[in-house]
């Protein structure tokens, strides 16, 4: 089936554009191949072209599925995406607490996207420190409202560490 790294690489390259024109359907074929042979790189990207809609249809169940393979061999950039999409509720039911659980499996890698998630949920908590708050939503920021609903969560749990 050939080299699952050089065609991550090759995928990669098509969905940048970077020396070939951009193609996100060739991106899409050349990292599902390496995804399919268990290249966890591959799997993590798969799930990230599923969730952006590129080169496949979007598709919130697949990219849940491929982020949960590229996870099973402890990919840390699996771990973030994994409580992302927890957090969004994209392909599995919207959980506050599996989110965080993911998110900080990660940090705990040093993994710094989700080091500064967790710090923008310290920052919200100090913020915006009861329910009644009032936080600036658009009606239709269900994120923004699941952010402030898990910040709050995280901030009762780490002064519960400390």
């Amino acid at each position: 089936m050939g080299h699952p790294p050089s065609q991550v690489r090759l995928g990669d390259m098509y969905y940048r554009g970077a020396g070939v024109l951009q193609n996100y359907e060739q991106a899409a074929r050349w990292i599902q191949m390496a995804a399919e042979q268990g290249l966890p790189d591959a799997q993590n990207y798969l799930s990230k072209l599923y969730y952006e809609g590129n080169g496949v249809p979007k598709d919130g169940e697949l990219s849940f599925a491929w982020c949960e393979k590229a996870l099973s061999s402890g990919d840390v950039q699996a771990a973030y995406n994994m409580g992302r999409l927890y957090l969004e509720g994209f392909g599995v039911e919207r959980d506050a607490a599996k989110s965080m659980h993911y998110l900080e499996q990660a940090a705990a890698q040093g993994y710094q996207p989700a080091v500064e998630l967790l710090e923008e949920f310290r920052n919200l908590t100090d913020t915006y420190s009861t329910p009644t708050d009032d936080m600036p939503l658009r009606s239709d920021d269900s994120v923004l409202s699941s952010v402030k609903n898990m910040a709050k969560k995280f901030l009762l749990k780490f002064k519960k560490l400390n």
